[in-house]
């Protein structure tokens, strides 16, 4: 089970509509290829990540918040726009340049379970190669989170913005790995409801989790 979505996408989520205090996220399925395909580097992955406030950007915002080249985010966000994550919401001119504003296709996202055809194959392939790409957004977000809190305590100043991190090894049953999948499902579906992207306050700071099970395999 994984789930970035400070972030955007959780591939098995669970969407739950019952009445709430606050109005759960909507949810995009992505179940084509092509879609996969423009989720599967870590870049784009990055970017979806950036609109966690559900807020429009341009090319140039995006850009200077990751911190690399804007043609090299232009060419990401186009094909995340040709496979229609990124939609195209507002066009304003600026000093004779036509600013173009973006914004995902919905609120949260999340990767439909592949079968057993060879398209379903094809699928399931592409869901592992964005799940390495969440990863490893994921895992540099982490230490540059590691790395900043080190420059503040470096200046002598104090920050309860540092990575919690937890690890574990639990012995389940395939009955109580399900049961831990679907209470961990639950407890995010809570949370979001209540601080999720719709309904965050401006003194309210953008924190990126992600939660993963893994088999552990013996070795010799």
């Amino acid at each position: 089970m994984m789930d970035t979505r400070s972030n955007f996408l959780d591939p098995f989520k669970k969407i739950d509509r019952s009445a709430n205090r606050r109005e759960s996220p909507l949810s995009y399925e992505i179940n084509s290829i092509d879609q996969m395909k423009a989720l599967s580097h870590k870049v784009r992955v990055q970017v979806m990540s950036l609109f966690s406030d559900f807020q429009p950007r341009t090319v140039t915002q995006l850009a200077e918040r990751l911190g690399i080249p804007k043609s090299k985010v232009h060419y990401h966000v186009r094909e995340l726009h040709r496979a229609g994550l990124l939609q195209l919401v507002e066009t304003r001119e600026r000093g004779g340049v036509i600013e173009k504003f973006y914004l995902p296709v919905d609120k949260s996202l999340r990767i439909q379970k592949s079968g057993q055809g060879s398209a379903d194959l094809a699928l399931s392939i592409l869901q592992k190669q964005v799940g390495r790409a969440m990863v490893d957004e994921y895992l540099e977000a982490y230490q540059n989170a590691v790395e900043h809190a080190q420059e503040q305590e470096a200046g002598g100043e104090q920050t309860e913005r540092v990575p919690s991190t937890n690890l574990g090894v639990l012995y389940l049953t395939p009955q109580g790995r399900q049961k831990m999948q679907e209470e961990l499902r639950d407890l995010i579906n809570r949370w979001e409801q209540e601080y999720g992207a719709a309904t965050h306050a401006p003194d309210e700071d953008i924190w990126q989790f992600f939660i993963s099970m893994v088999p552990k395999f013996k070795t010799e």
